[in-house]
């Protein structure tokens, strides 16, 4: 798999150095400004950075209980699809059924009573505060139901979205507790959506923005590219541990989270599956440019009036080997550029 960020040439520089340039070097012995004439041409610019990623659902939910008791059955399988509210686990809920039912007759018997009340203060028999004492009573009765009514249907834990089952956590007659860390029951992925998560190291992150165009390759799929589109960049560098050449060796790097959706996922590729990522920065056609070892601060050597003289330009986007030239020379130019 790729190791970390690199750069791909939009034109290999030794190419261009060759075709159209005079096929010497000045200055040598004294005569002059060091460099080898190149004539201004037009060139396709193209950046791209590479990256090592994992693939990843859209939306993964740890499904745990809402409510403390005993699993009673949890009736799913890893790599089972379930729909949005289908049950996942039920939880033994005698006592929770006992409770409620016990509840819901102490809420019919406070209700009757504050009907009785209400009709002995009409009739001049029952004082106000009688009245509100059977009211209140009434009331807590029946929160204490609705409140034992909630707490039974808890007591099936349902799946919040349609997806696949990618884990189970418990097994029947294990229990789980709200208190504390979760104690998830399944894991459910939406596999309908999938993205890569790639680690981009830090000193490649210039001009990644969401909406970029990236092709993930994998090693299973060799030579298939799967199209997706930058949808987030992270906002924070993080340091990560990379294997190096040595495998006794851990190398400290620093990167930053990026996640490209895939365009078309078609099931093939698994979760969790390592891939690399290649991201498009730069691409711009036929633009005005020059070899990167022309640049002279924001000057080059331009050849004018039979001689070498310095030329002030404005320069726009780059990639590994030029840069594009927004003013000061003219297609057909020829300027110097450093030797390496």
């Amino acid at each position: 798999m790729t190791r970390g960020p690199t750069w791909r040439w939009g034109v290999p520089l030794a190419l261009a150095l060759g075709a159209g340039t005079l096929g010497l070097v000045l200055g040598r012995g004294g005569s002059g400004p060091e460099g080898q004439p190149w004539t201004v041409r037009r060139v396709s610019l193209e950046r791209d950075v590479t990256a090592t990623g994992t693939v990843q659902p859209w939306r993964q939910v740890e499904v745990a209980a809402k409510v403390d008791g005993r699993l009673a059955e949890v009736p799913v399988e890893v790599g089972q699809r379930v729909e949005e509210g289908q049950v996942l686990a039920r939880l033994e809920a005698a006592d929770l059924t006992a409770r409620r039912d016990a509840a819901r007759a102490e809420a019919e018997g406070a209700r009757l009573r504050h009907e009785d009340v209400r009709g002995l203060r009409q009739a001049g028999l029952a004082s106000r505060a009688e009245l509100d004492l059977a009211r209140t009573t009434a009331e807590a009765a029946a929160a204490r139901l609705a409140y034992g009514d909630r707490v039974l249907a808890d007591a099936v834990i349902r799946s919040p979205l349609a997806g696949v089952v990618v884990r189970r956590h418990r097994e029947a007659g294990e229990s789980v507790t709200t208190l504390g860390s979760p104690m998830p029951i399944v894991t459910v992925a939406d596999r309908s959506r999938l993205k890569v998560v790639a680690q981009v190291q830090e000193m490649d992150i210039a001009g990644l923005v969401p909406g970029l165009a990236a092709t993930v390759h994998a090693e299973a799929w060799e030579g298939e590219v799967f199209p997706g589109r930058v949808w987030r960049v992270g906002e924070r560098v993080e340091m990560r541990s990379e294997k190096t050449g040595d495998p006794r060796e851990i190398s400290d790097v620093k990167v930053l989270d990026v996640e490209v959706e895939l365009d078309h996922p078609d099931g093939r590729l698994p979760l969790r599956l390592t891939v690399d990522v290649r991201i498009q920065v730069l691409r711009a056609e036929a633009v005005l440019a020059v070899p990167r070892g022309a640049l002279r601060g924001q000057a080059v050597l331009a050849h004018r009036d039979g001689t070498w003289r310095e030329v002030p330009v404005r320069t726009g986007v780059s990639d590994r080997s030029y840069w594009e030239v927004l003013d000061g020379l003219q297609e057909g130019d020829r300027v110097l550029v450093e030797s390496p």
